[in-house]
């Protein structure tokens, strides 16, 4: 039996965590597979194919807008909290962990996120940073790869919007 879980942390699927279902699937002792996610930016190529993918580009609070902001990335601690304290953001996020572990249990396969905003600097790298996080939390490996983070910032010339 699963112990309650504190609060703020994911409830894993009612037969245990994903973890326990791989540490010993009928006395099998194969590890459990990886969730891959990848942030990009629509405005510099087209969305990665991905198993679950997130466009972000109206959602969330654009740090682009901010001057003291605009050349930092989503990996800066402050873009990062301005981004996931837009309404709806960490409820957007948990809401993604857990369709990736139901999928990944239901599968067993390796699950794909792609997180897309803009420019792929600032909301997708913070939501793929955090996704990561609280997959890890749960015990399965995460892997982030920013695809776009070190392109060149956008200018309105260009499309406003990172």
């Amino acid at each position: 039996m699963t112990a309650p879980a504190p609060a703020g942390l994911l409830v894993t699927p009612a037969a245990g965590s994903v973890v326990d279902h791989w540490a010993n699937p009928e006395g099998s002792s194969a590890s459990p597979p990886q969730v891959v996610i990848t942030s990009f930016g629509y405005r510099h190529a087209a969305a990665p194919e991905a198993d679950i993918t997130l466009d972000v580009r109206r959602n969330l609070r654009d740090p682009h807008t901010s001057p003291g902001m605009r050349r930092r990335t989503g990996r800066s601690p402050k873009v990062r909290r301005h981004v996931l304290a837009t309404p709806g953001a960490r409820e957007l996020i948990r809401h993604t962990v857990v369709s990736a572990l139901d999928l990944m249990l239901a599968t067993g396969w390796r699950v794909t996120i792609a997180t897309g905003c803009a420019g792929g600097r600032h909301r997708s790298v913070a939501l793929a940073e955090e996704i990561a996080r609280l997959i890890r939390r749960e015990g399965i490996t995460a892997t982030v790869h920013h695809r776009d983070i070190a392109k060149p910032v956008l200018t309105s010339a260009t499309g406003a919007g990172a």
